[in-house]
């Protein structure tokens, strides 16, 4: 691990534009951590940006830096370059104005004419020279970022950082620790002789999260010797466990109620469902709630949430134990995501879609089983 440490540091040393980013619809684990790479890095010179695909950055808006993390789809949508063909003319004035709404660019033409098919909108080109990828099995797992800027991804040095045993490796420079409990315990070491309050907040964020407030059967004395040196360094453990578990107002547990009392378990599978009229006013964690599901029911192997947002207009939550890749279970569905977390939409009413993806995981996980 020391030697992937020393080629990472090696090589942020010489990038000057640094990308991070995560799976997509990251946990408290990989955005807590990121958060802890964008500090260090900022504080270091470096020009960098964390983009990530998620449908809920505002759960992480009380974390500090939160509001700098882009959303990938707006990233996506930022950055063009109008590209203008010269050779029906020849340039002779580039002229522009800005209105309260609008942005009018004049060309003038020494010679020949200018004609809107001279004029095309192109994305900006990808201006990273290194990027650090959190908790990603694969590029695919990036989401947004790796369908519109693959190729880009495949020319740009990727230091690869995971603690799960399904990381292909696909970095130049990977960091991946299957032992580890959460992103926090990976990235420790690296980011020494550097850690103030700031960053163990981050860190311990991640720590506590991943293991479910040190739940998790992972957790070892090095995990708590870990903990207590960051509450030292000035992590608030009170923040964030009031943050974490304790800031949920009264309609959103009224919602976490209605859910738990309509929770069934087949063959494997744990399931409930919420209207849209329902939720109301209240802020639901899909992915927390789903983990939460799977770690208090022993039997579990997959938790399902559905979602109905009109009669024929379904979405689907998923999230799987270790051993099951829910992108193959669900395969029919074409869902969002990552092995053991996806999502998807569908124009089927509610207790259609159910009894339908109910049967499915259950018909293929005895198949695996067998």
């Amino acid at each position: 691990m020391q030697t992937e440490i020393n080629q990472i540091k090696s090589l942020i040393d010489q990038s000057k534009v640094i990308l991070i980013t995560t799976r997509s619809q990251a946990s408290y684990d990989e955005i807590a951590t990121g958060l802890a790479w964008l500090g260090w890095l900022r504080a270091k010179g470096k020009q960098v940006e964390f983009i990530v695909e998620h449908s809920q950055l505002e759960l992480f808006h009380w974390l500090p830096l939160a509001q700098d993390i882009q959303s990938a789809g707006q990233y996506e949508h930022k950055h063009f370059i109008l590209r203008i063909k010269t050779d029906n003319f020849e340039l002779g004035e580039i002229r522009y104005d800005v209105s309260e709404k609008y942005l009018d660019i004049m060309l003038g033409a020494k010679s020949g004419t200018i004609t809107p098919k001279d004029i095309s909108p192109l994305k900006a080109d990808f201006p990273f020279d290194l990027v650090i990828t959190l908790g990603a099995s694969d590029r695919n797992a990036l989401g947004t970022l790796a369908t519109e800027y693959g190729e880009q991804l495949q020319k740009v040095p990727i230091i690869n950082i995971d603690r799960r045993a399904d990381n292909n490796n696909f970095g130049q420079i990977n960091l991946v620790n299957i032992t580890a409990t959460s992103l926090a315990e990976i990235c420790y070491q690296l980011f020494q002789p550097d850690i103030d309050a700031q960053l163990a907040h981050y860190l311990l964020t991640s720590m506590i999260a991943a293991t479910r407030s040190f739940q998790s059967p992972q957790v070892s004395p090095d995990t708590l010797r870990l903990a207590s040196e960051l509450m030292i360094k000035g992590a608030k453990r009170d923040e964030i466990v009031l943050n974490l578990y304790r800031n949920k107002n009264l309609a959103t547990l009224k919602v976490w109620g209605q859910i738990l009392s309509r929770l069934k378990q087949e063959d494997g599978v744990v399931y409930s469902f919420i209207s849209r009229d329902e939720i109301a006013k209240a802020t639901l964690d899909w992915w927390g709630l789903c983990q939460e599901l799977i770690l208090t029911s022993p039997q579990a192997k997959v938790a399902v949430l559905l979602y109905q947002q009109e009669f024929e207009q379904t979405t689907v939550h998923a999230v799987a134990r270790e051993n099951f890749d829910l992108t193959i279970l669900l395969s029919r569905y074409q869902p969002k995501g990552t092995r053991r977390q996806v999502e998807f939409s569908t124009k089927q009413a509610l207790p259609i879609i159910e009894k339908e993806v109910v049967a499915t995981l259950t018909e293929k996980m005895k198949t695996i089983q067998q």
